[in-house]
């Protein structure tokens, strides 16, 4: 009996062990696989994501972390794989998908203080690429309510407020009059930014949208732009008050 016991103790510690093997194991396997794709992949500027690996190695990576039975890596893996958006957003496989917003879930839950969900914020912000609005806001919100440091708070809010007025990925096309919604909860947040997270990075941030907002919208007066001649005279967007203008914005991304 004794021994029985002890051999099933010396099983559960070695568990999150085992466990974490596992993590590795498919994080230097993806990585491998994603290389080879990259190699393979055409050089065109529109690629094909559909049969990125991404689409396979994320639901085994949820699989390993549901597998390990509450891994002390668990909260790292799962920013691992939250930093995989823009692939998922890109072949939009509904494995992949639905193994993205399953860890965001997963964080928001038992992972929202993690103080590595906080320093991960910044990177994070093009989520709402690849993941719904209602996952989204639940998982700030509980970021928000779970951390005590001013400058993962403001990076929640600013994340919020930008998956909230982009209209991209999943708000794509969204019902013009949530969209009017969605832009006023918007501009709230970006302006809280300056009052209650003042002098933080993501204060910085939230600065040019607000901008945006209060004076490049339809129906606003356009701020007064400097430019310069072929001749090298300077010429301003003023000078043609009262006159229809044309300006022709180009670049290349």
């Amino acid at each position: 009996m004794y021994r029985t016991a002890a051999m099933l103790v010396c099983a559960m510690l070695a568990q999150p062990a085992m466990a974490d093997a596992s993590f590795e194991e498919l994080v230097k396997a993806y990585e491998s696989a994603e290389s080879r794709w990259k190699e393979s992949s055409t050089s065109d500027r529109f690629v094909d994501y559909s049969d990125h690996p991404i689409n396979q190695f994320l639901p085994r990576v949820r699989g390993a972390i549901t597998d390990s039975g509450g891994s002390a890596r668990a909260a790292e893996v799962l920013i691992w794989m939250l930093s995989r958006y823009e692939p998922v957003y890109s072949s939009g496989h509904p494995d992949a998908v639905e193994s993205l917003t399953w860890a965001v879930d997963t964080v928001a839950e038992h992972h929202a203080a993690d103080p590595g969900v906080g320093a991960a914020l910044a990177s994070l912000k093009d989520l709402a690429y690849a993941v719904q609005l209602d996952h989204l806001t639940r998982f700030y919100q509980a970021i928000l309510a779970a951390s005590s440091d001013n400058e993962v708070k403001a990076q929640a809010t600013f994340n919020m407020a930008y998956a909230l007025y982009d209209d991209f990925g999943p708000l794509a096309g969204k019902h013009p009059l949530k969209q009017i919604l969605y832009t006023r909860q918007a501009k709230t947040l970006f302006g809280q930014m300056s009052t209650e997270y003042a002098g933080t990075g993501a204060a910085a941030s939230a600065e040019p949208f607000l901008f945006e907002m209060e004076h490049l919208q339809v129906g606003k007066k356009a701020p007064d732009i400097l430019g310069t001649r072929p001749d090298g005279t300077e010429i301003r967007l003023s000078q043609f008050a009262g006159q229809v203008v044309v300006l022709d914005f180009w670049g290349f991304w």
